[in-house]
């Protein structure tokens, strides 16, 4: 467990079906994303909670907030490449949990597993230029602009760019001498 003043990051348990099905069904947030749009059924959510928590490897976390002790999102590693030394990752908190500093605690959390006992040298992500909540989450966990795709993906029939964001082990606060 990954423990925060506000927040604790645990593994997804077949138990967090709820929290993602209520994330994954509200097409606010997913018009937010750098996905596919489908909103996901509650079949699927139990599915996909299950597999995830059955896997040997603890790839995605549910977001708990400390004082409730209740699911208000998750993050997870995508493409997590130990050989390499770098992880793209993403991340989603329920709508009535944002704007809150839940996803920049955390987003630190995380990388301070990644970076500290994972060894991982670079944490990565790709956010969509309109979505100024994420950007400005990354953005205070020390992230830069690595590039854009530009008019990547369509939004109500509109090209929207995707910013490439990248965290260097040496630039974050969890280096050594930081």
């Amino acid at each position: 467990m990954l423990s925060g003043q506000r927040v604790y990051l645990r593994p997804i348990n077949s138990d967090d079906w709820q929290m993602i099905l209520d994330i994954k069904s509200d097409i606010g947030n997913l018009l937010q994303l750098t996905t596919k749009l489908s909103p996901m059924s509650r079949d699927a959510a139990v599915l996909w909670t299950k597999k995830v928590s059955e896997s040997f490897d603890a790839q995605k976390f549910s977001i708990i907030e400390n004082s409730t002790n209740y699911p208000i999102g998750y993050i997870g590693f995508n493409n997590l490449d130990i050989i390499e030394g770098h992880t793209g990752f993403a991340f989603q908190i329920m709508r009535d949990s944002q704007g809150q500093g839940y996803g920049t605690e955390a987003l630190n959390l995380f990388i301070e597993y990644a970076f500290r006992y994972l060894g991982i040298r670079k944490v990565f992500t790709h956010i969509l230029a309109s979505n100024s909540a994420s950007t400005k989450v990354v953005e205070k966990c020390g992230f830069k602009i690595e590039g854009v795709l530009r008019k990547h993906v369509l939004r109500d029939r509109k090209p929207i760019d995707v910013v490439i964001y990248g965290l260097l082990y040496e630039e974050s606060i969890f280096a050594e001498g930081s």
